[in-house]
């Protein structure tokens, strides 16, 4: 956890490379579970979920450690995806967002923390890196939730839509503090998605 009052640099709560370190399996639909060294925006490699046409497709994987929180903190989850065979008409009707799901260790209670669109959904584009002639263009997304106070531990869940290709790369997971919740109120985020993802926060 970093506070929106002091100074350092913020690091992730997920590990470099993640998406292609991390052990994955399918909880939900029919597909495929990949990594591809051809398309990516950092590292060696992205995450290529392919769902079968019949159904959502789902991966799930575990986050390591555990979160101890004493006060309210915000999550921010970025990264970048690019959808390879797009369907207007499923898109329209499924918004493809990853989700955190998250188990108090206390009471034992399991839950989908909600996160939603910085900005109204800020939609950022970068070329990936060009390992051939042609190179895509990903989208990179900010979302941000809420945490009250307790002990955690966390899953990660990605989404394909069904009959469609999505990859994932840059993962990105960072806890905010501030002395009250109106602070996060003015925060505007600005993402740099170089070889690293940087956060500035203005406010």
């Amino acid at each position: 956890v970093f506070s929106l009052t002091g100074s350092g640099n913020a690091h992730s709560l997920l590990p470099e490379n993640f998406e292609s370190i991390s052990q994955w399996k399918i909880i939900l639909g029919d597909g495929h579970i990949k990594h591809d060294s051809l398309h990516n925006l950092e590292g060696a490699s992205s995450l290529l979920l392919e769902a079968k046409p019949k159904n959502i497709f789902i991966a799930e994987t575990l986050i390591p450690g555990v979160i101890e929180l004493a006060h309210n903190t915000m999550v921010v989850l970025l990264y970048g995806s690019y959808n390879q065979t797009p369907n207007l008409a499923e898109s329209k009707r499924l918004l493809i967002v990853p989700s955190l799901l998250v188990r108090d260790l206390e009471s034992g209670q399991a839950l989908q923390l909600r996160v939603g669109r910085v900005n109204m959904g800020i939609r950022s584009k970068m070329r990936e890196i060009l390992r051939q002639e042609k190179a895509y263009n990903w989208k990179l997304h900010p979302y941000v939730g809420y945490f009250p106070p307790g002990k955690y531990s966390l899953a990660l869940h990605l989404v394909a839509p069904k009959g469609q290709s999505v990859f994932y790369d840059g993962l990105r997971l960072f806890l905010l503090r501030a002395k009250s919740y109106q602070q996060f109120m003015p925060i505007i985020f600005l993402i740099e998605f170089q070889y690293n993802f940087r956060i500035q926060l203005l406010f």
